[in-house]
């Protein structure tokens, strides 16, 4: 047999194969990902990290972390194949959370994740701003999810160090059991 060598059917069969794949492509990489959960954070989430580990979240917390930064962390865990299904995000404690940086994270974070953002609870002029903006972009994504952490915690000063936002021991069970929840409620 003489293979049919005619271009438009050559065009049609990439077109064809090309299509299938972008179809079956979001259903792959959903498959693909790893199970589990995976807190990004600043010294919040540190401060609670042997909570969450106990409760089996991954957790990259870090004092002093701005928001944006959480974008690269996405990103490059996402790349390395090692990014969960569900991503936990608490930033924007230590400065203002520009809406662009939440929309890049959440794109980050890719198609087939949820991502959920924590409200932020911190006596400074950006702690109201910064709560509106992460419930904004959640508002913005259907995958994206608002955790209440500030509504949850505001009436609770027994639960902080005498700053007012660093949870203490009792404030980190707290947290992570709270954030737990809430997670679990999505699913």
């Amino acid at each position: 047999g003489r293979l049919d060598r005619s271009p438009l059917r050559l065009v049609a069969s990439v077109l064809l194969c090309a299509a299938l794949l972008a179809l079956t492509a979001p259903i792959a990489a959903a498959a693909g990902l790893p199970k589990g959960r995976f807190v990004v954070g600043d010294s919040i989430a540190l401060s609670a990290s042997d909570e969450f580990q106990r409760l089996d979240y991954g957790v990259n917390a870090k004092v002093g972390r701005q928001f944006g930064s959480g974008v690269w962390i996405f990103r490059r865990q996402a790349e390395l194949g090692t990014l969960p299904r569900r991503v936990i995000v608490h930033l924007g404690t230590n400065g203002t959370v520009d809406p662009d940086d939440c929309d890049r994270l959440v794109a980050a974070a890719g198609p087939a994740r949820r991502v959920f953002l924590v409200t932020i609870k911190v006596p400074r002029s950006w702690e109201l701003p910064n709560n509106e903006t992460l419930r904004a972009c959640a508002s913005r994504h259907d995958r994206v999810h608002v955790i209440r952490w500030w509504s949850k915690s505001h009436d609770h000063p027994e639960w902080f160090a005498d700053d007012g936002y660093h949870p203490n021991t009792d404030g980190q069970r707290v947290f992570a059991r709270f954030v737990d929840r809430e997670v679990d409620e999505v699913l």
